[in-house]
């Protein structure tokens, strides 16, 4: 009549736990009948075949969760407006440690920004800070999953400089001097 046939497939699940690794199995369906009456009749479109894989071992892969040791001694010194940064290496018991981080922060720590990564360096000069302010460095260690330790602290303040320190100074030298000659009377 030109209407085109629609097959309307069912799926059965077949589940059991007797089943042979490495073992060909034939499944043949045959009696079941749908809500309308319509049996299967045991020929290939109601039987399949499958094959059980074969054994195989499940490695539990360790998953590495543990950062390595921070660095220790951690100190910055202030020379002119170049701040000299000097550390211990972390301990690294893991021998997992790939990089050294330096971070900023210039809000008391609140928030950190990366300055640099350090490689296996224990020293550093920071160059181009502002003169009267305060830095908080940190170096923190990182190892190849990725994992990165809470890192240590160390804290600069910048000297001011500049033609307001150079009157006072001037002023206290000029000052001295008048100081020394009024007690010579």
């Amino acid at each position: 009549d030109g209407e085109d046939m629609v097959e309307d497939r069912t799926t059965l699940v077949l589940a059991t736990s007797d089943h042979e690794i490495d073992t060909e199995y034939f499944v043949t369906v045959t009696g079941a009948a749908d809500e309308a009456g319509n049996a299967t009749s045991g020929d290939f479109s109601s039987a399949k075949s499958y094959t059980t894989p074969a054994e195989f071992e499940v490695s539990e892969v360790e998953v590495d969760e543990i950062a390595p040791e921070d660095v220790t001694d951690f100190v910055a010194t202030v020379v002119d407006m170049v701040v000299d940064l000097s550390w211990e290496a972390s301990v690294n018991s893991a021998g997992d440690l790939v990089d050294q981080m330096l971070y900023l922060s210039t809000d008391g720590g609140e928030t950190y920004e990366e300055v640099t990564a350090l490689g296996d360096i224990t020293e550093y000069s920071y160059e181009g800070g502002v003169e009267g302010q305060t830095y908080l460095f940190k170096v923190v260690t990182l190892d190849e999953s990725g994992n990165m330790s809470d890192g240590e602290v160390s804290t600069a303040v910048l000297p001011t400089t500049g033609p307001g320190l150079a009157l006072l100074g001037a002023a206290s030298l000029l000052g001295g001097g008048v100081l020394a000659r009024r007690r010579k009377k």
